[in-house]
């Protein structure tokens, strides 16, 4: 498929109100295009929420994940010197975003093409990062400088908690030694556990069975 029909459609998607009938044209695109898409939902609870994403969303703007948007300020992320507000969401970045939503959960939800592997470029001392479409245990993280502090990897849920794993739709905070790159790749996981294309998990696709 050309390219430039390619990315025609996919904007249309963002059109589409009805998840089943995304999910069910996105399988189709994907089947005849050969990209992978994937449907990522990023919950939030009220108060602060370190949040992420692993796709290349058919639109950035948080206006669009969070729809309707019950945020009460724009993602805000760490730049090392001072917090920044961003209203474009990137792979592989960690974002703050805050609600005073009351109800106990809220889910934003993007559609785009899965990233499989991110490669960061980190400065000395505490990084907000996000991981790829897989869970990935930090233990495969590529890091041929040594630069990651060991145990530093730290998710936020109404306090700072260690983690092993990096998920979708999380954000972290990682601490390193030195400047320099890591490689988040799903292919470099022995025990691969990316998630499979929306399409082929049993629940989703039995919902376009007649």
């Amino acid at each position: 498929m050309d390219s430039s029909i390619l990315n025609d459609v996919i904007r249309r998607l963002v059109t589409v109100n009805d998840l089943s009938s995304q999910l069910y044209m996105m399988d189709y695109i994907g089947a005849v295009s050969g990209h992978e898409f994937g449907h990522l939902n990023v919950s939030i609870g009220s108060g602060w929420n370190l949040i992420g994403i692993s796709l290349n969303p058919l639109s950035e703007h948080f206006d669009s994940i969070f729809k309707p948007n019950p945020l009460s300020s724009v993602p805000i992320q760490w730049n090392m010197s001072e917090y920044v507000m961003e209203e474009n969401l990137s792979i592989g970045k960690g974002y703050w975003v805050h609600t005073d939503f009351q109800e106990s959960l809220l889910a934003g939800s993007a559609i785009g093409t899965r990233v499989d592997a991110i490669t960061l470029d980190l400065n000395e001392g505490w990084n907000m990062i996000a991981g790829p479409w897989c869970r990935l245990p930090v233990g495969d993280i590529e890091d041929p400088g040594g630069i990651v502090v060991s145990g530093t990897l730290l998710r936020f849920e109404g306090a700072y908690q260690p983690d092993s794993v990096f998920v979708n739709g999380n954000g972290y905070w990682l601490q390193t030694s030195s400047a320099g790159q890591i490689t988040l790749d799903c292919a470099a996981s022995a025990g691969k556990t990316a998630l499979p294309a929306i399409i082929q998990d049993p629940t989703v696709a039995a919902a376009f069975r007649r």
